[in-house]
């Protein structure tokens, strides 16, 4: 059972497979979902266009129904669903007009690397260095293993025990 105390261990697969990515016109091929599937977000901040496109894809967009407050000019001015504020404050002060942030943080056309590529460099140097440690210590693992063998003498059991006793603290 799922609930009992301690079981993390599942030993049946799972009941409902997703065997076919999920479709948003499947049920509904309306001339709304058209248009929503045809959208494209514009003036936000990579974050929030992928949140928005997530939102399209699984059903999940509510379009607005009429216009909002802006936070900024307290004009009702915001026609664009989850948008905080209008295009033109958001315009003025060069930020995403749905989280509020500057669009030059996560704009791919700037010269700093991504996170992710970051990590990526990070990854690869550190696999590197790993790879050349591993392969002095097997070399190093090599070299000695052959030198015990060659000097390596045949230790009988009761040249063990007298060395026990010996080693033994008085």
């Amino acid at each position: 059972m799922s609930t009992q105390r301690g079981n993390v261990n599942r030993t049946r697969p799972p009941k409902h497979k997703n065997v076919t990515a999920f479709k948003n016109n499947l049920h509904d091929p309306s001339k709304k979902i058209k248009v929503l599937n045809s959208l494209e977000f514009s003036n936000v901040c990579l974050k929030c266009k992928s949140i928005l496109e997530w939102k399209v894809k699984y059903k999940k967009y509510k379009a607005i129904k009429a216009a909002k407050t802006c936070v900024k000019c307290n004009q009702k001015s915001v026609k664009e669903a989850y948008h905080t504020m209008c295009e033109k404050c958001a315009a003025e002060d060069k930020v995403c007009p749905k989280c509020g942030k500057d669009k030059e943080d996560t704009n791919p056309d700037t010269d700093t690397p991504s996170v992710s590529v970051k990590f990526n460099e990070l990854v690869l140097e550190k696999s590197k260095a790993t790879n050349q440690e591993s392969s002095d210590e097997s070399y190093d693992r090599e070299s000695s293993s052959e030198y015990d063998h060659d000097s390596e003498s045949l230790i009988s059991s009761s040249d063990c025990d007298t060395m026990a006793v010996n080693k033994r603290p008085k």
